[in-house]
């Protein structure tokens, strides 16, 4: 029996989802690593094909970002994707960030993936390029945080509306409600009980226990909300709005260059390590050195 040949054969497929935001450097670095690959092929044997998907389902047919730049037509468009492929007589590679179909998106579905393909699978040169894209992913690639905000971007638009909708019904509200009134009735329960009960306050005390019991609301009486309850309601849904615009694709051609920077400023803002460290620092930190210098602190 004819034992076959072993071999090791690494993955040529990797896909990842976004946010996606390529600056113009990492696009020419891409034309680099397809030129340097058909560099090292006969010039007979190699092709490079770029197609850059545009809004209304239009496409740009180009051979590389660099060549698509100066193109006259496009300066005031916005990439929505692209497909990058290499082909020799050995090999083929692509690089694609392909838009989301109609369908997908009525799914409401996270943003597209980029993906790179290689192959054949086992072969030497195959490995070689796939280790030169591989480089060129990891610098592109998004932290993990970014891709969390990302894939909670369409929850967060539903709980958005959910919670405007049954925030301003309560808060702006004429309506009391029972609870509105029961700190009002504690609070003048805690000032007969600070001044004694007595023949003459009894008839109060009586009213006042069985108002806070039926939860009693007075006639004609208003709702009443807290600047608490407001600011924390606007806060929330800042925080929802926040994560519901996260961008899912920018590329640093044409007019996206003017983008990146104002999406690069905006993860920074949201970025939940600095947010954390500033609530951390600001609240958390004074409140645990007070209590650690309270519980040190001698008894006289």
């Amino acid at each position: 029996m004819k034992r076959m040949a072993q071999e090791l054969l690494y993955p040529t497929v990797l896909k990842s989802p976004g946010p996606w935001l390529i600056g113009t450097k990492d696009l020419l670095a891409l034309d680099e690593i397809f030129e340097q690959i058909i560099g090292n092929a006969a010039a007979s044997e190699g092709g490079l094909s770029l197609k850059i998907f545009l809004p209304k389902e239009r496409e740009l047919k180009t051979s590389s970002f660099k060549e698509a730049m100066s193109h006259v037509g496009s300066q005031d468009e916005i990439a929505a994707g692209f497909r990058y492929e290499l082909k020799t007589k050995s090999n083929y590679a692509s690089v694609q960030l392909v838009p989301l179909t109609k369908g997908e998106r009525d799914k409401d579905e996270v943003g597209p993936q980029l993906e790179i393909r290689v192959s054949p699978q086992g072969s030497p040169a195959s490995q070689e390029i796939m280790g030169l894209l591989k480089a060129w992913f990891a610098d592109v690639q998004p932290p993990r945080w970014k891709r969390w905000l990302l894939s909670f971007r369409s929850a967060a638009r539903g709980v958005a509306v959910l919670v405007v909708i049954l925030g301003s019904l309560i808060l702006f509200s004429t309506t009391p409600a029972p609870g509105d009134y029961k700190e009002t009735y504690k609070q003048q329960a805690r000032e007969l009980l600070k001044n004694g009960i007595n023949p003459q306050n009894q008839a109060k005390a009586m009213e006042l226990i069985l108002a806070l019991e039926s939860d009693f609301i007075p006639q004609g009486a208003t709702a009443k909300h807290s600047p608490r309850s407001f600011v924390l309601f606007f806060v929330i849904v800042f925080l929802l709005a926040v994560i519901s615009v996260t961008p899912s694709t920018c590329l640093g051609i044409w007019k996206g260059k003017q983008r990146l920077p104002m999406w690069d400023l905006w993860f920074k803002v949201v970025n939940p390590y600095a947010m954390g460290s500033l609530i951390f620092s600001r609240w958390f930190w004074p409140q645990i050195v007070s209590a650690v210098g309270h519980a040190l602190r001698p008894s006289p």
